[in-house]
């Protein structure tokens, strides 16, 4: 029984220096997109995450993207 306490205890200790890790990971990406020091590309090519999953942490975080959108909405938004 102290085992499984022990093991489980040691699970959740990981677990929370593995959230903290990923929390200031994506803090790092956002800071950098934010200053345009690095691209989504470079970003990913620096990290385990792929050019898709960069997007979603930098919309996540606020980025704004390079440029605006040119594709206008088939139907009104009125």
């Amino acid at each position: 029984m102290r085992e499984l306490e022990a093991l489980d205890a040691k699970f959740l200790a990981t677990e929370k220096a593995h959230q903290e890790a990923r929390d200031a990971l994506h803090q790092a990406i956002i800071s950098n997109l934010m200053s345009r020091t690095l691209t989504p590309t470079q970003v990913s090519t620096s990290t385990h995450y792929d050019r898709v999953h960069v997007g979603r942490i930098a919309r996540a975080g606020g980025v704004p993207p390079l440029r605006k959108r040119t594709v206008r909405p088939l139907q009104d938004e009125s």
